[in-house]
C-alpha cells in the first residue's frame, strides 16, 4: 500500500521534536546547495542530530522542511 505524504516547510523552531527533517548546509547559499538531514532532539533546545555529523546546534530560524503521511 503506498502512502502520501505532505511537505512542511518553516523553521527550525517549528520542526516537532523527534521528527526528522532536512535542512541546507549552508543557509547563506542559494537553495539548490547541499542539504543535510536531522532529527530534532528536544524542543526544549536547538540540538538535532546527524548519523554522519553527530549532535549539531541548528538556529532557531533556519530554514526547513519535513513530511507528515497524510
Amino acid at each position: 500500500m503506498l502512502h502520501s505524504r505532505r511537505k512542511i516547510t518553516g523553521t527550525f523552531s517549528q520542526v516537532p521534536e523527534g521528527e526528522e527533517f532536512i535542512t541546507h548546509r549552508n543557509p547563506n547559499k542559494p537553495l539548490d546547495c547541499d542539504t543535510l538531514k536531522f532529527i530534532k532532539c528536544t524542543q526544549e533546545t536547538r540540538n538535532a542530530h546527524n548519523r554522519e555529523f553527530g549532535d549539531q546546534t541548528i538556529h532557531l530560524d533556519q530554514p526547513c522542511w519535513w513530511f507528515q503521511e497524510v
